[in-house]
């Protein structure tokens, strides 16, 4: 195997995370080598503060010209030790502070240490980091370079011409605050109804409980976490895609890529209404936002008459595919100018 040009390597993603394939294919196509590499850990705990001394040790031993950290204790520990051995990007992809009411593990007591790390954070990766890139300017600052979120239809099966299934699916972290109860509530409205559940669930006992005590054991089936081509490949069959989210701070501006990928396959959407994926559904036409009974109405019309479905998922489709932009290249380019500052620092 060739030595990379490119090391991504993370502490708190799986290989199969979508922003990490989409930086990868979108390396790999500009003519760059890349390696992906997970740094295992069994707790939390050693997450945070043993992983990034592993992480360092590969990434010591690498022959790798750029490396890029996605998560946030190896932008807080590696930049200043490695900044002078090769050409750092700190990938920003979530704020920080407002995921700090999404994470159940994150009691009160804890904020106010959290928060103070979280800017302990920023001033060490962007005094470090050669480079500092981040989704959208929402999340990040004047000089963070944008990366965004949107997939390249390439990566991507094409729509099937048929009409869909009665299935639904939802491709993602599985949690209650990107509203498991709410799937299962649709999914049990109707015996018409399946739902495919593609993605990590850390509280699988529950998942399995509650889908026992809405006798929908038959038709709701977990696939777990798959690869990124498999989870489109098992969306691409279905009748819609869903985004129910709930409006914590962290998701109430977000524009969720699982909309980007939904169109990508040819999927309308059904959403829960909170303004930053209301917005975008609504420009594209491409879905409907609204309550549990406003969801239900559509989707029992959509059931009944599926072309009108397939013909909102292509609407979102001509959007995602007239809006695109040169998006592509950004990760590329990002790493081009990092070795450039690296090199002139360095010298």
């Amino acid at each position: 195997m060739h030595e990379p040009d490119v090391l991504i390597i993370t502490t708190g993603h799986d290989l199969q995370d979508g922003r990490l394939v989409r930086h990868q294919h979108s390396l790999l196509r500009s003519g760059m080598r890349v390696q992906l590499h997970k740094v295992q850990s069994r707790s939390r705990f050693l997450r945070f503060f043993l992983s990034p001394l592993i992480a360092y040790r590969f990434i010591k031993n690498s022959s790798a010209n750029c490396v890029i950290l996605p998560d946030p204790e190896l932008q807080l520990f590696l930049p200043p030790v490695i900044h002078r051995k090769l050409a750092v990007i700190s990938d920003v992809h979530e704020d920080y502070e407002k995921v700090l009411f999404d994470r159940t593990w994150i009691n009160k007591s804890m904020i106010p240490f959290v928060k103070a790390i979280t800017k302990v954070l920023r001033k060490a990766r962007e005094r470090w980091s050669h480079v500092v890139v981040t989704v959208d300017r929402s999340i990040g600052f004047d000089n963070y370079l944008i990366i965004s979120n949107r997939p390249n239809p390439i990566d991507f099966p094409e729509p099937p011409n048929t009409p869909s299934s009665s299935r639904l699916v939802y491709v993602g972290d599985i949690r209650e605050s990107r509203g498991l109860s709410a799937m299962l509530r649709l999914a049990q409205a109707s015996p018409e109804i399946g739902l495919d559940l593609v993605g990590p669930c850390a509280d699988q006992k529950s998942l399995y409980q509650q889908i026992q005590e809405l006798n929908l054991s038959e038709r709701v089936e977990w696939h777990g976490r798959c690869s990124y081509k498999r989870s489109w490949e098992i969306a691409s069959h279905c009748l819609a895609g869903l985004s129910l989210l709930s409006p914590t701070p962290s998701f109430r501006e977000a524009i969720p890529t699982k909309i980007w990928e939904y169109w990508a396959v040819g999927l309308p959407i059904l959403a829960t209404n909170i303004p930053g994926q209301s917005k975008l559904i609504h420009a594209a036409k491409g879905g409907v936002v609204g309550s549990h009974d406003e969801l239900l109405e559509t989707l029992d019309m959509w059931i009944h008459n599926p072309k009108e479905a397939k013909k909102v998922g292509s609407q979102g489709r001509e959007y995602f595919l007239k809006t695109a932009s040169g998006d592509e290249k950004q990760i590329s380019e990002a790493v081009e100018s990092a070795i450039s500052i690296y090199k002139v620092k360095t010298q």
